[in-house]
């Protein structure tokens, strides 16, 4: 193996990490934790991410293309038709997952078709990788 000039001070930086926490792992307990002085309930706002029910909104981007997607695809303007044509067919798309967000305890609140394809849901915190 070859070592060139950059690598080999990365090397060194690597094993005299590895050389310190060898070292750290055989401290006593006693030598590497300090009692406090708090005593009782600790009292904390924040809730682990797993029972943190915080209504939150959030837009949930969907699959296909919005309306300016198809205009800068087809390069040029589309016709009102046109782009009347696309907002139904990306609205009948997020009705059909609006089921699928409501099983997840989340209330979708808006609908987007132009520039995005995607809807604004209301959901509890805990439940936003459901909408993944």
């Amino acid at each position: 193996m070859k070592f060139t000039s950059c690598k080999k001070p990365a090397w060194a930086l690597l094993c005299s990490i590895l050389a310190s926490s060898a070292i750290g792992a055989g401290t006593a307990p006693a030598k590497q934790f300090r009692q406090t002085v708090v005593r009782g309930t600790i009292q904390s706002k924040i809730l682990p991410a797993v029972v943190d029910r915080t209504p939150i909104n959030v837009v949930v981007i969907l699959p296909g293309a919005s309306v300016a997607d198809e205009q800068s695809a087809a390069g040029r303007r589309l016709t009102r038709q046109e782009k009347n044509a696309i907002k139904a067919q990306r609205a009948g798309e997020q009705a059909a997952k609006r089921s699928q967000i409501e099983s997840a305890g989340g209330q979708v609140t808006g609908a987007f078709q132009s520039a995005l394809n995607g809807v604004k849901v209301r959901i509890p915190r805990n439940q936003i990788d459901a909408l993944r």
